[in-house]
């Protein structure tokens, strides 16, 4: 089949799709009133709305270069000849900024079509979306108090999620991280967002380490932090999504079938994050929306706790 049948079929597939009530015609011929001849009609499209009948013709050009403004005035010609209630004009390639203020003069509207599983006919197209994580600002705050003198240089690492807790003298060790986790996911955790929380972990025996061997018991050892949101303006594809794209307008209508494969499920580096995120909601309450939920132990876990989380984090040194 040749390529400009190929998008003229297409074209008349995809108006079925979006248009179930409708008349749809491949190939049609209509006679016009004034040249008194049939005209040949790539689309037709007939539909009645409230007892009135209406008449949409479009025509379908496989070209290899934007069309220009004779392409869009020969197809203004047919529009009034067969006394077409609307016109559409589709071009695989595209159209010249003279055809398109043309066409907005005429009432014609200029369109590309769209097929996500064709290899000719794909385009790149990307349906915007609001991507929202949640933002933890956390401290802890640790009071020790020493049981004896030390007798090597106290240290530990500089990522203090990795410190080391004990209750039997390091038979057994947790990682703060770890113990985080655990508090994190039980079910009285609170996860409100825009509140301050503040988890008392019971420390009956437990004990830091510095060093290699110095264990120091734990007076308190607290995790203080608000939940908040964070916002990213992203993008993503339909794997199977065919429709007509109005040129002049961006505006895209489709036949799209979803599937979970095509939701995203990370978040893409190269989405920009927004600065002011009520702001942002507020101006596009339509925009497709995905939010992450808040950490749980599945995704807030000892790998991914680090410093970079933390807004601020001191101990308090009492000595016995």
């Amino acid at each position: 089949m040749p390529d400009w049948l190929d998008y003229q079929e297409l074209v008349a597939a995809i108006y079925r799709d979006i248009s179930p009530n409708a008349v749809v015609t491949h190939n049609d011929s209509i006679l016009g009133l004034e040249s008194r001849t049939k005209r040949q009609i790539d689309v037709s499209i007939r539909a009645d709305l409230g007892g009135h009948g209406l008449l949409i013709i479009v025509q379908a050009k496989h070209l290899n270069r934007p069309a220009d403004v004779n392409v869009v005035g020969e197809f203004n010609a047919v529009i009034e000849d067969v006394r077409a209630s609307k016109g559409v004009l589709i071009c695989s390639a595209g159209f010249t900024a003279t055809a398109l203020a043309y066409a907005n003069n005429k009432n014609i509207d200029l369109c590309t079509a769209h097929d996500a599983t064709s290899r000719n006919w794909a385009l790149d197209l990307r349906i915007p979306l609001l991507w929202i994580e949640p933002s933890i600002d956390f401290l802890i705050e640790l009071e020790l108090m020493p049981k004896e003198t030390n007798t090597e240089p106290l240290e530990v690492d500089g990522d203090f999620g990795k410190w080391l807790l004990s209750r039997d003298g390091g038979a057994t060790v947790q990682s703060i991280a770890q113990v985080l986790c655990e508090r994190w996911n039980e079910p009285d955790t609170p996860h409100t967002p825009g509140e301050r929380h503040r988890l008392e972990i019971p420390c009956n025996g437990i004990e830091l380490l510095f060093g290699k061997t110095y264990w120091c018991p734990l007076v308190s050892l607290a995790y203080v932090y608000t939940i908040g949101k964070s916002g990213w303006r992203g993008t993503f594809t339909f794997a199977q999504c065919r429709g007509i794209l109005n040129v002049a307008t961006g505006t895209l209508r489709a036949k799209v079938r979803l599937t979970d494969k095509d939701i995203p499920i990370q978040r893409d580096p190269s989405w920009k994050s927004i600065d002011d995120l009520a702001a942002f909601e507020a101006a596009n309450a339509d925009l497709m929306r995905i939010e992450k939920s808040a950490p749980s132990s599945e995704n807030f876990s000892p790998e991914n706790f680090s410093p970079e989380n933390l807004v601020k984090s001191w101990m308090q040194f009492e000595r016995g």
